[in-house]
Order: structure tokens, then C-alpha cells, then sequence
């Protein structure tokens, strides 16, 4: 038998079939499966409009089944996207919304997609994170998620636009520089007033680190156990301390934490003695970090220090408001209070006192470094004027240079006004309604007019009749307004504009002047600006792209407050444990 003979004679075998592939996609709950003869899946048919797409596994997948199942016009359960809805948008005022009509568009949609990405500093790759896919498909589905890619061009792209209408907003606005004279060009540079507060803490906080170091080692030790919290809490009730807040641990660099964490702590004193004979493993555990009692004189000390720093530090920082004129009064009280430690009976507070004051007259302790702005603002709050100066000034820099400094004041500000008079003269904006007439022939009744007239010249040419006042001397001699924190000092200059038409421009362009241009996030940071991994990796362009349209973008944002933090996870603590006792 031959070789092809064998190979006819022998079985042929079948073409194996291709296994049918499980079909596991939600659009199968809108579609209809229609398979070939051998059972496998090539079109799917919609159950609302009945239109038909190729399903192939293999080729096709599933893309344009769901793309459909988006847009098909009788799917109940999918809003055409055309259709405007009724909903409720927040308004520029807090807690208030108004009914609007919003209609989907993927444009705006990606924009502030964009937008978000820019503003809260995310990482490209947040938009293809498991977690967004998830809530964009039950909060949006229509929306076509773009990939890092696309973002990444989107936030290039957002940088030119932004950019081209700022440029756009220069050229079309006009602006009073207060630099524009050679006068005003000596007030160009204002330090910020919070960086050299942080700058003054810093140095404060580095004597006092090795006692705080102590108590964060002992609030972390017995805030790592939730036994141990319960037990302190036993003792605080016992002593009758009651629960007045939570143990807190701070942020190494930021000092406001550090001042929260010293506060609560020094309110149990008490209880950390007498947790140290409850518990054995207390004192073998911490060691060396155990706290004596003069450590506890020694916080209890610095705690009133930072408090003063604190509260300054929030007054000065609010932006919605003016503040360039409290500038002065807050150097000055902070001056007082150093000086004051400086000559304290207590050791502790004498050594924190002459080193922070060290670091103040680097920044404040000689005036022919300070801004001379500082002192003009203070003297257009019409609650000061310079009713206070001389004894601000003697406070900050000793009596004779003191009143040195005030009597130069007073020069610079009269040479500013006069500068302003030149520029802002009623007559160079009014025009005068008195026009040049040939002499005519003076009626009878005006003869008495005409001899008045001539006497009051003689006088004046004589030096006998008294030279008018200047705005800036009108307001300086008239009372200061009765002090009070109510005083919106703006509005008083708007009020008074009338009287004081060239002063109160100067007073505009002074109280605009900002005393501190940190970022809120900065206010009590002692440590630099630094960029995280994300950031760090981008290119130089795409970085410069981030931060200047993050800038342009951002609102006014609010401060970090840790005290209110701190509350509200102590409600949420207290909530779900209420919540756990009543559900067991």
C-alpha cells in the first residue's frame, strides 16, 4: 500500500469548534445576543430602539454596544444628553444655591476635569485610578474619561489660555502704581510680617525642642493604644478634670499644631502624673522621655509665648480684610512682650525672650530697615493717627531714636502728600467755571467789594493772615475716632473722601498694601516650600505650567485651622462610638 493510499484510507479529522466565550459585560442586560450556527456571538441587538451592532469577542468587544447604550434616545435609564435638567449650583455666597439648568457637554466636563487636576495638585494618573472610573460611571456615564495623556496636553493648554488673558487684562485695565514717582519708589519692598514671624518662632521652638520632644514621645505613646486612651480618660473623670479635649499630636513643622498639642497637654498635668502610677510600662517604656516637673514648668512657660505669637499670627493673616494698618501695633505688643521676658524672674522665659529678640532686631530692631508704609498706614486708621506712634517708636527703638524716627515720619509723609497734591490737584481734573473776561466798568455796589478784596491782598502779602491748613494737617488735628474693632476703616475714607480728596487716595493706596503674601498653607510653617514626587518629576515647562495656572485659578483659599480639625474628629470619635454601642 502506498504512502497516499495510507494517508486516504485514514480518518479525517473534524476542525475542532471554538469554544463559546462567556460574556460577562453589563450591556448585555440592554442587548439581545444573536449567534451563528456554531453558537458563537457575532451581533447584538438593542432592546429599546432595536438597533443592531456587531459583537464579535474576538473583533468587535463590546465599545460600541455601550456607546450606544449611553446615547440611544429610549433608553430609560440613560438621560439624553441634550435634555437641560433642573438642579441646584452653588452660588458665590456660603451656604446658598441657586436653581439652574445644566445640560451635559463633554468639553466642559473635561475642562473642569482639567481644572480640578490643576487646583487640588493631582497627579496625571489620578483620571485612570480604579477608584474615578468607578464613580464617574455611577455619577456621569456619559462622560468619555480622557487618558493622563490628554490631560496632561489639557492643562498645557488651559496654562496659554490663562496666561493670554491675563496678558489681555494688563493692557485693558490702568493702574496707579505707587511707584510711579521718585518719591514713591522708596516704598516699593514690604518683608512679610508672618515669614518673620515664623522666623522668630523657629528659634524659639529650637531651645524648646528637647522638653517637646518629651511630651510628643509621651502623647504618641499613649494615644498608640486605644486601652491606654481609655484609661487616661478614667483618671482625667477621677481627678475631676473632665474631658475638656482630646490628646493631639502635632506636625513637627507646623507650630500652630505644636501650640495646640502643648495646650491640651498642660490641661492634664495632673493626669499624667497619676497615669505614671497606673500603669508600670508608663516609665519603662518612654525612658529618658519621661516628663519632670520642671520640664512641665518649662511648657508651661513657652505655651504663653506661642499663644501671643498664635493670635497674632491669625489676625495679621486674614486677607479679606485690611490689616497694613495694624502692622505697626503688632511689632510694637510683640516688642513689649519680649522685652517684658527679657526681664522676667523666671530663667526659662529670660533665655526663650533674649533669643527670639535677637531674631526680631534682625528684622524689625533698626529703622532704617523697615518700610516706612508701616508707618504711614498706621497713621491713616483714623482710630490712631499719631496719637500712639511716639510711644510705639520709644518702645521699639529706645527714646531718642525713637522720636528721631517719628519726626522723619512725619517729614516722609508730608513729602508723599505733596507728591500726591501735585498729581491729584483739584485743578488739574476740575475745570474752572471762571473764564477770562476783558475789565469792565466796575458797577457802584461792588466798590466795597473791590477795597475787601485789596486789603485781604496787603495782608497776605504781609504775612499777617494765617496760611491755611493742608488736608494732612486738618486730619492729623482733629480727634482720632473712638477705637473699636467694628471700624471698617475703608469705608470711613469713603466717607470722609469729600473732606480729605487727596489724603484719601493716599490712604487707598496704602491700606491695599498687603503685610503678608504667604500662602495659608504656609502661615504656620517653619519648614520651606517644598515639591512633592509629582511634581518633581515633571519637566520644567509642564511645571511652570502647574503652578502658574494653579495660581491664576485658585480662589482665596482658607486657612488651615487645627483647632477646628481637632474638634471635629473628636464629634466624628464620639459619633461613631455612640453609633457602634447602639448598633451592638
Amino acid at each position: 500500500m502506498s504512502q497516499s493510499q495510507a494517508n486516504s484510507s485514514a480518518p479525517t479529522s473534524e476542525p475542532k469548534k471554538r469554544k463559546a466565550v462567556e460574556t460577562r459585560s453589563q450591556v448585555w442586560d440592554h442587548f439581545e445576543k444573536s449567534s451563528n450556527k456554531e453558537g458563537i456571538l457575532i451581533v447584538g441587538k438593542c432592546e429599546y430602539c432595536g438597533k443592531t451592532y456587531a459583537a464579535d469577542p474576538k473583533k468587535d468587544g463590546t465599545s460600541s454596544l455601550k456607546n450606544h447604550m449611553i446615547e440611544c434616545l429610549k433608553n430609560p435609564h440613560v438621560k439624553e444628553t441634550r435634555q437641560s435638567m433642573l438642579v441646584f449650583q452653588s452660588s458665590k455666597f456660603e451656604n446658598e444655591s441657586v436653581l439652574s439648568s445644566w445640560v451635559f457637554n463633554q468639553d466642559n466636563v473635561r475642562k473642569a476635569l482639567t481644572r480640578m487636576v490643576i487646583i487640588d495638585e493631582l497627579s496625571f494618573k489620578f483620571v485612570e485610578g480604579r477608584g474615578f472610573k468607578k464613580f464617574v460611571e455611577e455619577s456621569c456615564p456619559m462622560f468619555k474619561i480622557p487618558s493622563r495623556w490628554t490631560i496632561n496636553r489639557d492643562v498645557y493648554g488651559m496654562f496659554f489660555q490663562e496666561r493670554s488673558n491675563l496678558k489681555n487684562g494688563v493692557l485693558e485695565k490702568h493702574f496707579s502704581i505707587l511707584g510711579c514717582s521718585s518719591v514713591r519708589v522708596q516704598y516699593l519692598h514690604m518683608r512679610c510680617i508672618t515669614h518673620t514671624l515664623n522666623l522668630v518662632v523657629r528659634d524659639g521652638l529650637k531651645m524648646a525642642d528637647p522638653v517637646v520632644t518629651k511630651l510628643r514621645d509621651t502623647v504618641q505613646w499613649l494615644t498608640s493604644s486605644p486601652a491606654r486612651v481609655s484609661k487616661f480618660k478614667e483618671l482625667a473623670s477621677l481627678l475631676g478634670v473632665g474631658e475638656k479635649s482630646s490628646l493631639c499630636l502635632d506636625v513637627p513643622s507646623r507650630w500652630n499644631s505644636t501650640y495646640m498639642m502643648l495646650q491640651t497637654a498642660i490641661l492634664y498635668r495632673v493626669v499624667f502624673k497619676a497615669y505614671e502610677g497606673h500603669d508600670a510600662s508608663f516609665k519603662s517604656d518612654l525612658g529618658d522621655s519621661m516628663l519632670a516637673d520642671y520640664d512641665w514648668d518649662y511648657l508651661e512657660s513657652f505655651i504663653y509665648i506661642l499663644q501671643a505669637f498664635y493670635e497674632m499670627t491669625l489676625k495679621i493673616s486674614g486677607s479679606p480684610y485690611v490689616n497694613s494698618n495694624s502692622y505697626l501695633t503688632e511689632i510694637s505688643e510683640l516688642s513689649y512682650i519680649l522685652a517684658n521676658m527679657m526681664v522676667s524672674q523666671n530663667r526659662i522665659e529670660q533665655n526663650i525672650g533674649k533669643t527670639m529678640k535677637e531674631k526680631f532686631d534682625k528684622y524689625w530692631g533698626d529703622p532704617d530697615n523697615m518700610n516706612l508704609v508701616i508707618f504711614f498706614a498706621s497713621i491713616v486708621d483714623p482710630r490712631d493717627k499719631v496719637e500712639y506712634m511716639p510711644f510705639q517708636l520709644r518702645q521699639l527703638y529706645g527714646e531718642a531714636k525713637g522720636d528721631e524716627c517719628f519726626n522723619m515720619v512725619k517729614s516722609k509723609l508730608t513729602s508723599l502728600f505733596e507728591d500726591y497734591v501735585a498729581e491729584y490737584s483739584t485743578s488739574k481734573f476740575e475745570p474752572s467755571n471762571v473764564q477770562s473776561q476783558p475789565e469792565k466798568c466796575t458797577p457802584i455796589g461792588s466798590v466795597r467789594s473791590r477795597l475787601i478784596s485789596r486789603l485781604k491782598k496787603q495782608t497776605l502779602e504781609s504775612g499777617a493772615l494765617e496760611k491755611k491748613k493742608s488736608e494732612l494737617e486738618l486730619y492729623l488735628s482733629e480727634a482720632v475716632v473712638d477705637d473699636s474693632d467694628d471700624l471698617d476703616v475703608l469705608s470711613w475714607w469713603k466717607l470722609n473722601c469729600e473732606r480729605f480728596p487727596v489724603l484719601s487716595k493716599i490712604a487707598r493706596d496704602l491700606l491695599a498694601v498687603p503685610i503678608s503674601t504667604v500662602a495659608s498653607e504656609s502661615m504656620f510653617s517653619t519648614s520651606g516650600r517644598v515639591l512633592d514626587d509629582f511634581r518633581s518629576s515633571l519637566t520644567p515647562k509642564i511645571l511652570e505650567a502647574f503652578i502658574c495656572t494653579q495660581d491664576w485659578l485658585r480662589e482665596s483659599t482658607e486657612p488651615i485651622l487645627v483647632e477646628e480639625n481637632l474638634n471635629e474628629i473628636e464629634k466624628f470619635e464620639k459619633g461613631t462610638s455612640t453609633t457602634l454601642i447602639h448598633q451592638l
